[in-house]
């Protein structure tokens, strides 16, 4: 598992971008139930992660699931769904305090062009 961790970690985060952003290309009710489960089996991948091998987690894996929250916060206007609250508080907990502010370093400038685009 370890060889194939960063590799997870992005497969994770595109799984849960793709199934919180609410946009399906079909709208079947059984599609909608399989998508909610494997988002939230990602997000539990991730949780596991974060509480089992927190020392493997780089600056790199964090700003993938920082940008995640932070675009999912935008696409629904600031109101985070309870299953990116629950993933970034774990970030905030779990990740080591070098990792984390490592990463809000850097994506610090990107934050501030956006807001110059806004």
């Amino acid at each position: 598992m370890i060889p194939y961790f960063r590799e997870i970690i992005t497969l994770c985060v595109d799984v849960l971008r793709e199934g919180t952003t609410g946009r399906h290309r079909r709208s079947a009710l059984n599609i909608i139930l399989i998508i909610s489960t494997v988002v939230k089996d990602a997000q539990s991948i991730l949780l596991g992660l974060l509480s089992s091998i927190p020392s493997f987690w780089s600056s790199a894996e964090v700003v993938q699931v920082i940008t995640l929250s932070l675009d999912h916060c935008v696409s629904t206007s600031g109101s985070p769904s309870s299953l990116m609250s629950d993933l970034m508080k774990s970030v905030a907990k779990r990740a080591p305090t070098k990792v984390l502010i490592h990463a809000m370093i850097e994506l610090w400038p990107s934050l501030g062009s956006s807001q110059q685009m806004v």
